[in-house]
């Protein structure tokens, strides 16, 4: 070859990796672009911000002109698209297989909608066959940069079923922390398996009997065990693994100790349900939407005993003793919080170290120094039952069941000054109640559940009867946020728990119990119910 023949090769080539390169970065940043717009057009239809920030602003009733995201798509329409019925009001699916199918509605054809049929449905509340939508559809007034944002969005709204669930099998996983114990490991694992065993043996007979109207999803149910290990700053990088493996539906169940803040994260980025893990005190929810928990555990007996405290004339002061991280330091902080929003003096706290005891002597010391009219005690059954709580003359005692754990008939318990806060049914109701779950163990072939491990059968029992239901209801229409939904308007389920008096449903509510008791267990005081926001 040439000299000039082989320049000329080169060129070209250089050439060709140029406009390779140019094409390559043209397409990530239009990718870019399309994504940027898809979230901003997701916001506006959760949020009702526009692209400028600005509030959306919309008509409805003909002339009544309204804003802000109470009149946002989400209001209506849901998470997942999917719609909503509020009394005989009805707000159809916005989702890709239902407006690119025809309709019939009331008789009325409703041709597939195309896109400028949606925009004029969104803006002049016409659908796709040129018939007038509902009053109290609101008429937007949305330009065309935020209208070409929110149908690109609307294109990809539960647009196919969410990772994980097919027709064939749904995959779940429970997540196990590290240093749990292993007889609870094995109990709410016995559960789970037993309730999947029982489960797929009756869809696998109901299929086999073609009975096609039955709503319930034929498909087996798979369980996928997540064995976390080492320090909590690992575990994203561990769950991420394995969800890269095998993607599952939802997390059910799932065991932990202080610490599951990394897996709360995990799946709020991901979108992926945290159904009721086995948490002493869960981490805190706030605005996040998908890890759904039974209660706040120490943090609702925190805000419990800021209720119960009586008011006393200045000076009064409260005395806390906890050990530095974990549980009760979470619960030290919102009894704080929650003094200082009634208004009262802040508390004096004591800090245990990890390996340092706390003698009577040294208590009422303590209590003695701060003067203090109560003292909280954010410590564990051995912890406490070391201590002479009696001996706190003059002073309110206040303890944790959660801490305490599931037995708290200690001798140092029984004093007329010491109460404890209790988020669970009483122990007699809760006993009796338990005979449900217990039954259905012995019949699954399950070892019988003692002590600690009562609670983990029945939450776990709860879990799974609530993941069933919910399963049912989305009747094949896989969206994770339709079944988080569907949940969200759940009622009547107190009777499958035996630890909770109280369980209540409610979009945007991710604690399912709100109600502490306050027990003076001497039998000089009944034991009220405090119902907590």
């Amino acid at each position: 070859m040439s000299r000039k023949r082989a320049l000329l090769w080169l060129g070209a080539g250089a050439l060709a990796l140029v406009l390779g390169l140019v094409v390559m970065l043209t397409l990530r940043i239009g990718d870019s672009r399309g994504q940027k717009r898809i979230a901003a057009g997701e916001t506006l239809y959760r949020e009702g911000k526009l692209l400028s920030g600005a509030t959306l602003e919309a008509v409805v009733q003909g002339d009544v002109t309204v804003s802000g995201a109470q009149f946002s798509c989400v209001a209506c329409h849901g998470r997942s698209g999917m719609g909503s019925v509020e009394g005989a009001r009805l707000a159809p699916p916005v989702i890709p297989p239902y407006l690119d199918a025809s309709r019939k509605l009331k008789s009325r054809p409703r041709p597939p909608y195309t896109e400028a049929a949606l925009a004029r449905a969104i803006r002049d509340g016409i659908d796709s066959g040129g018939n007038q939508l509902d009053r109290l559809m609101p008429r937007y007034r949305i330009g065309d940069a935020d209208m070409t944002a929110l149908l690109e969005y609307l294109r990809t709204l539960s647009a196919a079923p969410s990772p994980g669930a097919t027709m064939d099998e749904i995959h779940f996983a429970t997540v196990v922390a590290p240093g749990v114990a292993p007889q609870a490991r094995e109990t709410m694992l016995g559960v789970i398996r037993g309730f999947l065993r029982a489960k797929n043996g009756t869809s696998r007979d109901r299929r086999a009997r073609h009975i096609a109207s039955w709503p319930e999803y034929f498909g087996q149910w798979v369980l996928h065990v997540w064995e976390l290990e080492g320090p909590p700053l690992t575990w994203k990088r561990q769950l991420e693994s394995r969800y890269r493996e095998q993607p599952v539906f939802a997390l059910v169940s799932g065991l932990g100790g202080d610490e599951w803040g990394p897996v709360h994260r995990f799946c709020e980025s991901q979108r992926i349900p945290c159904l009721l893990p086995n948490l002493e005190t869960p981490p805190d929810a706030g605005e996040d939407y998908y890890s759904l928990y039974f209660s706040r555990g120490a943090v609702l007996e925190a805000q419990a005993i800021a209720m119960h405290l009586p008011p006393l004339p200045e000076p009064q002061k409260v005395l806390q003793v906890f050990r530095a991280g974990g549980a009760g330091e979470r619960a030290a902080l919102a009894l704080a919080a929650a003094l200082r929003s009634a208004g009262r003096a802040a508390p004096a706290d004591l800090t245990l170290p990890a390996s340092a005891s706390l003698t009577s002597g040294q208590l009422r010391q303590h209590a003695a120094d701060q003067r203090a009219t109560a003292v909280v005690l954010w410590l564990n059954r051995d912890e406490v039952g070391a201590l002479q709580l009696s001996s706190l003359e003059g002073a309110r005692v206040y303890l944790s069941s959660t801490l305490l754990g599931a037995d708290f008939a200690l001798p140092a318990l029984v004093a007329s000054n010491v109460f404890v806060a209790h988020p669970y049914a009483l122990p007699g109701e809760a006993s009796q109640r338990f005979l449900r779950v217990s039954g259905w163990m012995t019949g699954q072939g399950l070892p019988p559940a003692k002590g600690s491990e009562r609670r983990i059968a029945d939450q776990t029992f709860f879990t799974m009867t609530l993941l069933n239901e919910g399963v049912m209801h989305v009747n094949k229409n896989f969206y994770r946020d339709y079944m988080l939904e569907v949940m969200d308007h759940f009622s009547g389920f107190e009777s499958f728990s035996s630890l909770y008096p109280r369980l209540s449903f409610g979009p945007g509510q991710r604690y399912l119990s709100k109600g502490c008791h306050l027990v003076r267990l001497d039998g000089s005081d009944s034991a009220p119910e405090w119902h907590l926001p």
